[in-house]
């Protein structure tokens, strides 16, 4: 996933935190690639290593997104390093179509002779692509260039009714792949007959476990259930499992997991809780999150309804329904979070459902494209619908990280990965303690 740097400077650290060594900058409009999302911290690539940026500055691109660029100046010196001292290796010509990696400042990396190197971005014209599409050529005799102009060497030639898989459109122009090489015809010959993945090659597709019929029907509660008159944590865990042990249990041997590290993480993410008394959805709005997803771009209108801390951006949460209203404190109740919710969605829907955790997993809106959902819409839908597919999205967030975590019983390592770095000792801690009281429960 690709992302566009939204502030003046932005620091880069070592670790994720405030207080994390200074590695670097990134300036305005610096295009990074985002290897994960970590609560309020994103984990990126920088200077061949990897480094930490805050989420609030960062405006991700849609993952369909390509980012190219166009060489802009006759000859373009391709650097070893993000440096104007580096070594040359090699120059590029006016109109030559990059594509970008990643952004050092004033510096971007590029894919060159197989390896990475690096041009000045001064003298190269950004390019975002939004889908690969594919065209039908209209013409009798269409000429393919090896650049996007009339005067471009002439590569080959296209029949008519044949069809072509577009890159990018460049001005006037569409970059195809020609004989193993990426080249041009001019657009107004090409008909647009259709929407392609962002790949040319074959689609992998993924079957998530709300999918699968066959544990759309499992059954929830197990035949086992536990009669703890103990603590209240055991009594908690006690309930959680008796109302879903079963369709727990049987998740947990498709991932090859223990069934106790489900339930405490479930007790610790809601006490297990997907719906409140009045029987919705157990949500909770983050005000940061509706920065980056809507207010960032509407930062008048936001700064009027929502507040939160700069310093800790997960506290410190207010809402007012207009200008000349008092500021009301957030995550009060679940009858104040809808009413915030609610006017968030009549600002933008899609935002406003992206800023909110969900249901017993406490799943972030964002991530509904990570376990399997076209839309954040659906995602919604599907969690207001039934408990079981909470349930389902709780496993299909799990990643290979945090499956072996849980395996290991590093329940520390798996909250890092599912909450983010800045709790994971509490949130371990936690973990580890209900999964000790399900083992002595479940003799």
């Amino acid at each position: 996933m690709k992302g566009k740097v939204t502030a003046d400077k932005l620091n880069v650290r070592r670790l994720p935190g405030r207080t994390g060594e200074k590695i670097g900058v990134l300036h305005f409009n610096a295009i990074i690639e985002i290897i994960e999302e970590l609560e309020e911290w994103l984990r990126i690539k920088f200077k061949g290593g990897f480094g930490f940026v805050h989420s609030d500055y960062v405006m991700t691109l849609p993952p369909a997104k390509k980012v190219k660029g166009k060489v802009a100046v006759n000859r373009l010196n391709v650097r070893s390093e993000p440096d104007i001292h580096s070594v040359i290796l090699g120059t590029l010509n006016r109109n030559t179509i990059i594509q970008i990696n990643v952004e050092h400042g004033d510096w971007l990396e590029i894919p060159f002779n197989g390896a990475q190197a690096f041009l000045h971005k001064d003298f190269v014209k950004i390019i975002e692509i939004e889908k690969q599409k594919q065209g039908l050529v209209k013409a009798n005799e269409l000429n393919v260039r090896k650049q996007p102009s009339l005067t471009g060497e002439k590569a080959g030639s296209l029949r008519k009714n044949s069809t072509v898989n577009i890159d990018s459109q460049v001005g006037d122009w569409y970059e195809i792949r020609f004989n193993d090489s990426a080249a041009f015809v001019f657009a107004k010959h090409i008909k647009i007959i259709g929407d392609l993945g962002t790949d040319s090659g074959p689609t992998t597709v993924t079957e998530f476990l709300f999918q699968r019929t066959d544990l759309q029907n499992t059954k929830l509660a197990p035949t086992k259930l536990f009669n703890p008159t103990d603590s209240a944590i055991d009594q908690q865990v006690a309930r959680t499992w008796n109302r879903f042990g079963n369709l727990l249990e049987t998740l947990s041997k498709t991932v090859e997991i223990d069934t106790g590290s489900t339930v405490a993480v479930l007790n610790v993410e809601s006490s297990g809780m997907g719906f409140a008394k009045d029987g919705r959805l157990i949500i909770r709005l983050e005000n940061h999150k509706f920065w980056k997803y809507w207010g960032q771009h509407n930062s008048e209108a936001f700064h009027s309804h929502f507040k939160y801390r700069s310093d800790k951006v997960w506290r410190g949460h207010q809402f007012r329904p207009n200008e000349n209203a008092e500021w009301e404190k957030m995550h009060v109740s679940q009858t104040h979070e809808w009413k915030v919710l609610d006017f968030a969605r009549s600002l933008d829907d899609t935002a406003a459902l992206k800023s909110i955790s969900m249901g017993a997993p406490q799943i972030m809106g964002f991530h509904y494209k990570t376990i399997g959902y076209d839309s954040v819409q659906a995602l919604f839908e599907k969690f207001n619908q039934d408990i079981r597919y909470q349930i389902f999205g709780l496993f299909d967030f799990f990643d290979e990280g945090m499956l072996a975590a849980l395996k290991g019983r590093n329940f520390v390592g798996f909250a890092g990965g599912y909450n983010g770095s800045g709790k994971a000792e509490e949130y371990g801690s936690k973990i580890e303690n209900q999964f000790n009281i399900f083992q002595r429960l479940n003799v």
